[in-house]
């Protein structure tokens, strides 16, 4: 892993350059036209034009999606929850720490049978606010340097969504957090506000 402080990724938006350090929750608050672009390039769903995405030194155009996808975590905003147990869902090793972060710890506690209860097909066992708490600690769980997360605490009530930010404030991962959200925002070391900038 890179070391803290260090830029692991830049991205050009709107004429300015963010750099995303290191084991910093770098925020970025937009246009929702943006957001969904910037996810979709972060997580490879669409392609990068020279100068606007850069991976380490790399420009993410000289990268194939495998390498885009094993450096940066980007999961859709309506990632899939699979059928089958929640810990199948969230990763082979589950670390306590991780469903901490993203409140889920709390739900696993109220079921049943714990990260061993079936959630149904695409989650439908679990309310909007769990579903999205469970794609959260996924995320968590992935190895990548850089985990970008597309407004992931939008079924979230607000209390909880205040557990979530000091959660991934305290993780020290390298986050991208594309969000509207003041809670999560507030969380972040650093706040990148491009609301009503345009494309030069």
């Amino acid at each position: 892993s890179a070391p803290a402080g260090r830029s692991i990724a830049s991205v050009r938006v709107a004429g300015r350059r963010i750099d995303i350090l290191a084991g910093e929750v770098t925020g970025i608050r937009a246009d929702p036209e943006q957001i969904v672009d910037l996810a979709r390039l972060f997580g490879g769903r669409r392609e990068a034009v020279r100068g606007e995405l850069s991976i380490g030194d790399v420009d993410a155009v000289h990268l194939g999606l495998g390498d885009l996808r094993s450096a940066v975590f980007a999961p859709p905003h309506d990632a899939a929850v699979f059928t089958g147990t929640a810990a199948e869902n969230i990763a082979p090793e589950i670390e306590h720490a991780h469903l901490a972060a993203a409140a889920f710890d709390e739900v696993v506690q109220r079921l049943p049978a714990g990260l061993d209860e079936r959630v149904g097909e695409r989650g439908l066992l679990l309310s909007g606010g769990q579903r999205q708490r469970l794609l959260l600690a996924r995320a968590l769980h992935q190895p990548q340097p850089l985990v970008v997360l597309h407004e992931p605490t939008t079924a979230i009530d607000p209390i909880t969504e205040a557990q979530v930010a000091a959660g991934l404030a305290a993780e020290g991962r390298t986050i991208l957090l594309l969000t509207d959200r003041a809670s999560l925002l507030s969380a972040c070391h650093r706040v990148h506000d491009l609301r009503g900038a345009a494309d030069e």
